[in-house]
């Protein structure tokens, strides 16, 4: 960098800790330097936090989680809310956040991180838009009329899974070596840039599936699993692992259409 430059994004903010217990987000004296803004990390990290987001917030970055088992929570109150966050997202183990009719958005170039013994839940007509990379090491599930776009890659090592009528995904890439389900009725809509499933990868109950370049499948603990619905695939790549399965189930048929090559 030229002399005198700093990238902005090595700078830290002041922070704003949760003090704990139950609480409205929106309540100044629950925080340890007042109601927390576009200038303050944020960090909701004691044992048994349960904090309902009742009123639209920016903030720079977000940390949830207490690392020591109590369920502590954030959960929108039912209301349409805004949570933008233009550094990152990290859930850490033991933490429940429920985007439910939240409209959230992390920013450019941000990550978002959760640990191995989370919920994140995006329901009730939520959104989680992410502008950067999602890692996810716990339970991540889309609900009905609820949606997730992640510009860039979403690597799962755990259970990720898209469900109920009217979800959609749209997502840049998916490295799955765990769990990855889309169930659900016509009208739940994913699209992918490219798939590398060296986990179980399952699709069934009526969806839609889109990916726009190669699906791999392969490695020793794989399964690839393509019950009813539509599928659409740029390419197909089955290395050698367990037996794939293509074919219609309890909820229909199957369309299978592969544009480029397939092997």
């Amino acid at each position: 960098y030229a002399a005198g430059y700093r990238d902005s994004s090595y700078l830290r903010l002041p922070s704003d800790n949760w003090l704990g217990g139950l609480g409205n987000w929106g309540d100044a004296t629950k925080w340890s330097t007042g109601l927390p803004g576009p200038g303050n990390d944020v960090f909701i990290i004691t044992t048994l936090d349960n904090v309902t987001l009742n009123v639209d917030a920016t903030i720079g970055s977000l940390t949830l989680g207490s690392g020591a088992y109590g369920i502590p929570e954030l959960t929108g109150d039912g209301a349409r809310h805004s949570l933008n966050i233009p550094g990152a997202l990290t859930v850490s183990n033991y933490f429940l956040l429920d985007l439910n009719n939240v409209a959230a958005s992390v920013g450019s170039g941000r990550n978002v991180a959760t640990g191995s013994s989370n919920q994140v839940l995006v329901s009730d007509g939520g959104s989680l838009n992410v502008t950067g990379d999602v890692t996810n090491g716990g339970t991540f599930n889309i609900g009905a009329n609820s949606s997730l776009t992640v510009t860039g890659s979403l690597n799962n090592t755990n259970t990720f899974s898209i469900d109920g009528s009217a979800a959609t995904a749209h997502i840049g890439s998916v490295n799955n070596s765990a769990s990855f389900v889309i169930s659900g009725p016509p009208g739940l809509v994913t699209t992918i840039g490219s798939v590398t499933n060296t986990g179980a990868f399952v699709f069934d109950g009526g969806a839609t599936l889109n990916v726009s370049g190669d699906f791999f499948s392969g490695g020793d603990n794989s399964v690839l699993s393509l019950g009813a619905g539509s599928v659409v695939l740029g390419s197909l790549t089955l290395g050698p692992g367990t037996p794939d399965y293509f074919g219609g189930d309890i909820f229909g048929p199957l369309s299978l259409t592969v544009n480029g090559d397939a092997s």
